[in-house]
C-alpha cells in the first residue's frame, strides 16, 4: 500500500435508497416478513444485509476475492467458516491469520469477520473500520401478503399447481448511517482505493439487486464526509438530512414514490459550514428522480471539495 493510498482520516457515509413491491430484509424467524418496528409502524434493514449487498456486487462485478459469500463444495453443499479459511491459507496452527485475511479480502479489511476455525480452535477475531446502523425507513411502512401460483404441483399425482405467499412493501425509503475508522483502517489495511470500491458497491450493488424478493431496489442518495482532523467526526449526519412529504396535508398517507418527498440538506449544510476547516473533503451522489430544497447542494460545491459521483 503506497502511503498515498493510506486512510488516514475518519469518513462518516449517508445512504438512501427505496424497495418497491419487494421485501426489503425478510426475517427468517417470522415466516420472512418484512422487519417492522411495532411501536412506530417504521420497517427496518439490518447492516448484514447491505453489507451482503456491497460484498455481492464487488465479488460478482469487481472480481475481489470476498470471505463471507457462499461457496459450494463439489457436492453441492456450502463450506464452513473453517473450510473457506483452510482455502485462503488459514488453519488454527497459522500464526498471523489475521493478515493472511486483510492481504486478500476486502470484505475482511472492510468490515472485518468473525471466522470459526474449528472445534476446539478460537474464532479468528477482526474488527472492521466501516461499520453501518440499521437503515430505517423514514416513514410508516404496512408490509402485506400476496398469494399466487407455483410453478409446479405440490404433489406426484396432483392435477393443479401448489400455491406460494409473499410478504413485501408496497413502497419504503430506507436512510444508513456508517463511519469509516481511520484506526481500524490502519489496522486492517483498509485503502482508499477499497473506500472508493465500498462507494460503488453501495450504489451499483443496490441497482443489481436482482433475485425476485429483492428486485425493485433503487439508489437515491450517497453522501461521504471526510474530515481533516484525526479522530474528529460530527456524528450521526444521517438524522441531518431530512426528508418530508411534498404535500403536508399527505404526511400520514401511504406513501408509494420518491417523488412525493422533499430532501432537505441545509441541516447538514449549516454543519458543515460551522466545521469548515475540519472537511477534508465531500464525495456525493444524487439520483435524478431526487427532489434537493434550496441552495445548499450549491452552497455545498462553493465550500468544499466536492467530487459527484459518476459509475
Amino acid at each position: 500500500m503506497s502511503e498515498s493510498d493510506q486512510i488516514t482520516n475518519r469518513s462518516e457515509i449517508v445512504f438512501v435508497y427505496d424497495v418497491r413491491e419487494a421485501n426489503p430484509n425478510g426475517d427468517p424467524l417470522a415466516e420472512n416478513r418484512p422487519r417492522i418496528d411495532e411501536e412506530t409502524g417504521m420497517c427496518f434493514v439490518t447492516d448484514v444485509r447491505l453489507k451482503r449487498t456491497v460484498r455481492d456486487y464487488l465479488k460478482t462485478y469487481e472480481n475481489q476475492v470476498i470471505l463471507v459469500a457462499d461457496y459450494e463444495k463439489d457436492d453441492g453443499t456450502i463450506k464452513m467458516g473453517k473450510e473457506r479459511a483452510a482455502d485462503l491459507g488459514v488453519t488454527p496452527d497459522s500464526t498471523d491469520g489475521a493478515k493472511t485475511l486483510t492481504g486478500q479480502c476486502i470484505d475482511v479489511r472492510l468490515f472485518g469477520c468473525a471466522l470459526p476455525l474449528g472445534e476446539g480452535s478460537r474464532s479468528l477475531q477482526i474488527t472492521g473500520p466501516v461499520q453501518f446502523n440499521y437503515g430505517r425507513s423514514v416513514h410508516e411502512v404496512e408490509p402485506v401478503l400476496v398469494q399466487g401460483t407455483a410453478a409446479f404441483a405440490s404433489r406426484p399425482d396432483s392435477l393443479n399447481r401448489s400455491f406460494r405467499t409473499d410478504y413485501l412493501v408496497h413502497y419504503a425509503l430506507f436512510k444508513f448511517y456508517g463511519i469509516v475508522n481511520e484506526n481500524l483502517a490502519a489496522i486492517t489495511g483498509l485503502t482508499k482505493t477499497d473506500l472508493a470500491l465500498l462507494m460503488k458497491g453501495l450504489w451499483k450493488g443496490t441497482e443489481r439487486l436482482q433475485s425476485r424478493s429483492k428486485f425493485g431496489h433503487f439508489p437515491r442518495l450517497l453522501i461521504r464526509i471526510e474530515y481533516k482532523e484525526k479522530d474528529f467526526f460530527i456524528g450521526q449526519i444521517d438524522k441531518l438530512v431530512q426528508v418530508t412529504k411534498k404535500d403536508p396535508a399527505q404526511a400520514g398517507q401511504a406513501v408509494r414514490d420518491v417523488s412525493e418527498f422533499n430532501f432537505s440538506l441545509d441541516p447538514l449544510c449549516s454543519i458543515l459550514m460551522a466545521h469548515k476547516d475540519k472537511i477534508e473533503s465531500i464525495d456525493l451522489c444524487v439520483d435524478r428522480d431526487v427532489s434537493i430544497m434550496g441552495d445548499s447542494l450549491d452552497t455545498l460545491k462553493n465550500a468544499f471539495t466536492v467530487t459527484e459521483l459518476a459509475w
